[in-house]
């Protein structure tokens, strides 16, 4: 397998060096500042500390960040080459190596990560070091590589917290390794744990919250913001029913939405535009009792409209729990098949339902949300993800009654972008990037899969002109 692996990994890295440039000049090549960036470079309390200890490091031989981008390709590429050769090795086959690494660098909305200053290029580098030593462990006795495969996971969850959701993966690998199976499993939780305990611990030293971040009860308000309730028990009456109003626009979009995928792209755009009343409500409740709340630490008042956040959208779930799972369902489906690319009929009805019950002004935020593509397009990009999500599907059923460790090695896959998407369906919304984190597990199971059916198909064959 890969006897000429040298010229393999220069012939990968050429391709995506290549697609690197082909989508910095499709950009202009220039570094894009978004939305929160900023929000990184000050160290927020609402952003984990990986990122943030990037561009400090990065700012100090480049204080413009004009480095940034040559930092980031070189992460991204080496690590999907990495991910790549190990697929390779587990399915003992160059051209499944070549494939996956082809299919990922196609993706010219996920290369352009490295131009943006957004944690999303350095959390996909890490969960595929984090990927290609678990695959590796399959094939090797050695202890470094659960040790490797956890200490990246623990750092990618540094970088984006949505990380945690791969941890409802790990206890199967307890299944699927041979031998050493507890030692091999403690060892990466170990590994996995210390990087996040020493975030943590410096978080409660230095800001007073034992936590990665304090943005989760935002984030998670945003999600059921159009499910708050004019009234809620305990809760500040006159903050609620203020938001409440400042929401009504919102609640009156996705109400109009009349499909189940119209409405899950009505709820991914308005998302943004729910940030302002919930963390407005988050303060007033805050400002108006600070005592309750206010301690040493200069970051109270943050941390505080956390936690209120976090408390109102716990709430307002409990009180319509059926709601909120079906929201979480569109959520998935959304995030899984990468909604936000449509064809022209569905953004003609979409911009048409805005406008009717949000305003004109929203109108731009959802040609900026969106992707329109000829109907064609549309149609292969849904039937591609389909053929993804079917190879998921059946390499986790398959993994537990076949001892074959490329079967198992892509169930691992498979489920860790299964609790993935799950995950961030349950906090978050299907924006795009959140999607295409996934694309290189995708990628590889899909190609494993059709590699290990072919395999499956020849070889009878070959075994009966053996036999003869």
């Amino acid at each position: 397998m890969m006897r000429r692996s040298g010229i393999l990994v220069f012939a990968l890295l050429l391709l995506g060096g290549l697609s690197a440039a082909a989508t910095a000049v499709m950009r202009g090549g220039s570094l894009e500042w978004v939305s929160d960036s900023l929000t990184y470079v000050y160290w927020s309390v609402e952003r984990t500390p990986g990122y943030p200890a990037i561009l400090t490091a990065v700012s100090v031989v480049s204080p413009s960040l004009r480095l940034l981008p040559w930092v980031q390709n070189a992460a991204l590429i080496l690590a999907c080459v990495y991910f790549a050769i190990e697929v390779g090795y587990l399915l003992r086959s160059t051209l499944a190596c070549v494939a996956v690494a082809i299919a990922i660098f196609a993706n010219v909305y996920m290369m352009q990560y490295p131009l943006e200053v957004r944690p999303e290029c350095f959390y996909i580098t890490l969960a595929l070091i984090h990927f290609g030593c678990v695959l590796r462990s399959f094939r090797s006795p050695e202890m470094v590589w659960p040790v490797l495969a956890g200490a990246a996971l623990g750092l990618a969850i540094l970088f984006r917290p949505v990380g945690y959701a791969m941890l409802f993966a790990l206890p199967s690998l307890l299944i699927v390794w041979r031998d050493r199976r507890l030692l091999r499993g403690a060892l990466l939780a170990v590994a996995c744990a210390l990087p996040i305990l020493i975030a943590c611990t410096g978080n409660y030293l230095v800001r007073g919250y034992f936590a990665t971040q304090a943005f989760g009860g935002i984030s998670l308000g945003m999600q059921v913001a159009t499910m708050i309730p004019p009234r809620i028990e305990s809760v500040n009456a006159d903050a609620l029913s203020r938001a409440y109003t400042a929401l009504e626009p919102l609640r009156r979009a996705e109400a109009r939405a009349g499909s189940w995928p119209m409405r899950d792209l009505v709820e991914t755009v308005i998302c943004g535009d729910t940030l302002a009343p919930v963390s407005q409500l988050a303060a007033d409740i805050v400002d108006a009792t600070p005592l309750r709340w206010k301690h040493d630490n200069v970051y109270w008042r943050e941390t505080a409209m956390d936690a209120v956040a976090w408390d109102i959208a716990t709430k307002s779930m409990a009180l319509d729990p059926v709601a909120y799972l079906a929201k979480v369902a569109r959520q998935l489906y959304g995030l899984w098949f990468l909604h936000q690319i449509i064809e022209s009929h569905t953004a003609t009805d979409l911009t048409a339902l805005l406008d009717d019950t949000v305003g004109a002004a929203m109108t731009v935020t959802m040609t900026t949300s969106v992707k329109i593509v000829p109907n064609w397009v549309w149609v292969v990009k849904t039937l591609i993800f389909a053929a993804m999500l079917a190879a998921a599907v059946l390499v986790i059923v398959l993994a537990p009654f076949r001892r074959d460790p490329a079967l198992r090695g892509l169930a691992y896959l498979a489920l860790s972008t299964m609790c993935y998407f799950g995950v961030t369906a349950g906090v978050e919304v299907a924006i795009s990037r959140y999607s295409l984190i996934a694309w290189p597990a995708q990628c590889a199971v899909l190609v494993g899969t059709v590699f290990l059916i072919r395999r499956f198909v020849t070889m009878p064959r070959t075994q009966s002109r053996e036999g003869a």
